[in-house]
């Protein structure tokens, strides 16, 4: 929302969770930096400076994080059908009736909708609904690219 704003803005994150979900969370969903809630003055003064001259300041395992990410399987046809309107907000129920409308040679009912989005999560590690929505859209950002 902020970058909707000022599509210059930068974003450091600051957060008490220390798992790869809210670390590539923060990737994902373009943040600049991110820090943990019990970095030293010295460490988030090391990362303003990085993002105000225009670098990003991740931890090291961000790397290691995001090469895992990338070793996953590829989306079946239908998943990548199905990421617009994850990236949406769309639930399960209105993203069914979209893609049967789309195809009605090839209707899917909601559970087949879950089962797809579950199947998203296990291949590329997501463990949250907002892990999954921005993943979303960086896919969708990737293909229009």
């Amino acid at each position: 929302e902020l970058r909707e704003l000022d599509s210059q803005a930068k974003v450091v994150m600051i957060t008490g969770e220390r798992g790869e979900d809210c670390l590539l969370l923060a990737h994902d969903i373009g943040a600049n930096a991110f820090l943990s809630k019990h970095a030293t003055a010295s460490e988030i003064a090391k990362a303003i400076d990085a993002v105000a001259s225009g670098f990003n300041h991740f931890p090291a395992r961000l790397r290691d994080v995001l090469g895992k990410r990338m070793a996953a399987p590829q989306l079946t046809e239908r998943e990548k059908q199905l990421l617009p309107l994850i990236a949406l907000g769309m639930t399960a129920k209105k993203a069914a009736k979209e893609l049967t409308t789309l195809d009605p040679s090839s209707p899917i009912s909601n559970r087949t909708i879950e089962i797809h989005k579950g199947n998203i999560k296990r291949k590329f590690g997501l463990t949250s609904p907002s892990a999954l929505i921005a993943f979303a859209m960086e896919q969708g950002k990737k293909i229009r690219r």
